[in-house]
């Protein structure tokens, strides 16, 4: 699109009426233990420990800057963000096979000069093809909120999505 004003990346100044074209993608990463407090024939009340993966990448290009149409700038910078998370999960089994599941984990931290949170909300349902092994779709609301007050950074990354995910199941 073209930019409607200036804007300043890595003390570069990309001006007002030039095109842009920004990119931004995340790879989710999952793993959890999960520990019952109560499960029945049809239904599980767990606790949930985990470890939240994402890899955040972001790509921004811009070209036929005004009065300087041959003038190019591009950049592209990712971060992972491996996360400790803490929560709940319920499980509702409709047959021995098919299951509908809701978890929500977090973890809320200031640590030096960093404050942040993440949540994750999932909504899902799974069908184990096999005994250990089966299939699942799923819909993910991430929130992560970092403030960062460094001498080499200071600054705000507030990022929340919303997705679907189809994935597999191991059980053992």
């Amino acid at each position: 699109y073209t930019l409607a004003k200036d804007v300043i990346i890595d003390d570069v100044t990309i001006p007002a009426g030039a095109s842009a074209t920004a990119t931004l993608t995340s790879d989710y990463y999952f793993g959890t233990y999960r520990y019952s407090f109560i499960k029945k024939d049809n239904l599980e009340l767990a606790g949930v420990l985990g470890l939240y993966g994402s890899k955040v990448s972001f790509d921004f290009a811009a070209s036929k800057y005004p009065g300087n149409p041959t003038a190019t700038y591009s950049t592209s910078q990712s971060t992972s963000l491996p996360l400790p998370v803490i929560g709940g999960s319920f499980d509702w089994y409709i047959s021995p096979r098919w299951s509908a599941n809701t978890t929500l984990s977090g973890l809320k931290a200031k640590i030096g000069d960093i404050d942040g949170s993440i949540w994750v909300l999932t909504a899902s349902t799974d069908y184990m093809l096999f005994h250990n092994f089966g299939v699942g779709l799923a819909y993910l609301h991430t929130d992560i909120n970092v403030d960062v007050t460094k001498s080499s950074f200071n600054g705000n990354f507030d990022y929340k999505s919303d997705s679907f995910m189809l994935y597999g199941v191991v059980k053992f």
